[in-house]
């Protein structure tokens, strides 16, 4: 993941185009039947979008149409790959675009953002009594770490250690779109047919819960840590708690060749439902009345978990994972999903505020996406009273 891009510039480019990857011309008078990607009609009350969404014209929520446009173009930059583009005001859609080749039907990879998906779902299992708390011990739940000898770290490995990705395993995956020949998840996913075998056989190299590794391994142990305490499928559990509760109907969840769901990775949503997920968690886990995550998990999950980590929470990532985040007057409690190749469902309290941005970077680190210029661009388009 990369951390902090400082002061790239960016170019308004071209006219509209009808595959996207253009930019448009902002006039003095935006009409949204010249800007299709900007929503239209009236505001007509609080709702949840659990069968559908509803649009307005940006204003009628207090957002700009004209410094919208300029979110756009920002976006559609051909030198980068967005595929998707979703900002949500007080649960009204007022800009949606879909460009090089994605339309509103696509299930579109998440990639890491299922990660979030699955920190949702422990605590889900957690506020129902499955998982006692998070700092369940994970030997619980796997026979083979529950018989290892005392002084073998692998037994102080707690729920939270893996949601925080602190386990202390030892684990690479340091290089995405490189040289992926020392990468775990690469290796894991070409060479082993049961993705939680291939982590249980992880030693500890360092103390649980002192230093932070991304791993995409922790995660994927808490689908074994789910299926256990649960004494369920997985994918069942997340329909039946979460998915239907919020109105996710079109999906796809891969699973490894021995029928373990791969809470790492390959959720599949269309770009409406990933901010249904961000529309749950803006309203602290609470849809239409009805509270499927508790508010205090959600607050667990999107605040520093230790003194030292301060940008990473229960698989969500907080913002000063940039830098410069202050200097752009960005709201300090904001947080995200994040999967490779640029997906991001970014939620700002601050702002009642939902983006999600589903892309095909293939070289994120040198590119024009910038989050912090794009943020910045989407909270100026939010008219000051």
């Amino acid at each position: 993941m990369k951390r902090l891009k400082l002061f790239l510039s960016f170019a308004l480019l071209f006219y509209l185009t009808s595959c996207g990857g253009g930019s448009a011309k902002v006039s003095g008078d935006v009409n949204p039947r010249n800007y299709p990607f900007l929503g239209s009609g009236e505001y007509k009350g609080e709702y949840f979008p659990t069968a559908s969404f509803r649009e307005c014209t940006p204003e009628k929520v207090g957002m700009d149409s004209k410094k919208l446009v300029k979110v756009y173009n920002y976006a559609a930059n051909p030198h980068i790959k967005t595929e998707g583009l979703l900002i949500v005001k007080d649960n009204y859609i007022v800009l949606e675009a879909y460009l090089n080749g994605f339309s509103p039907d696509d299930l579109h990879e998440s990639y890491s953002i299922a990660k979030s998906f699955t920190s949702c779902l422990v605590g889900i299992a957690i506020d129902k009594g499955y998982i006692e708390s998070e700092d369940t011990p994970v030997c619980h739940y796997f026979t083979r770490w529950a018989d290892l000898d005392d002084s073998d770290l692998r037994r102080e490995v707690t729920v939270k250690n893996l949601l925080t990705m602190t386990s202390g395993l030892n684990w690479n995956e340091h290089d995405y779109y490189n040289d992926t020949s020392h990468n775990d998840a690469f290796i894991m996913y070409q060479t082993a047919d049961n993705y939680i075998e291939y982590v249980l056989n992880k030693q500890c190299v360092n103390k649980p819960g002192t230093k932070f590794n991304y791993s995409s391994g922790d995660t994927m142990l808490l689908s074994g840590v789910l299926k256990e305490a649960t004494n369920q499928d997985v994918e069942q559990f997340a329909v039946e708690n979460l998915f239907n509760k919020i109105g996710i109907k079109n999906y796809y969840w891969h699973r490894d060749k021995e029928g373990n769901l791969i809470t790492a990775w390959g959720l599949g949503l269309t770009l409406r439902e990933y901010a249904k997920f961000g529309i749950l968690y803006l309203n602290r886990g609470n849809w239409n009345g009805e509270q499927v995550v508790s508010e205090e998990w959600v607050k667990k999950s999107t605040n520093p978990p230790y003194q030292w980590l301060n940008w990473y929470g229960y698989s969500f990532w907080l913002i000063p994972v940039f830098n410069d985040y202050a200097q752009y007057n960005i709201p300090s409690d904001t947080y995200f999903a994040w999967g490779i190749h640029t997906q991001q469902i970014f939620i700002i309290p601050d702002y009642n505020l939902v983006v999600v941005r589903l892309g095909n970077d293939n070289d994120p680190e040198h590119d024009e996406w910038v989050e912090t210029e794009f943020l910045k661009l989407v909270l100026d388009s939010v008219i000051k009273n």
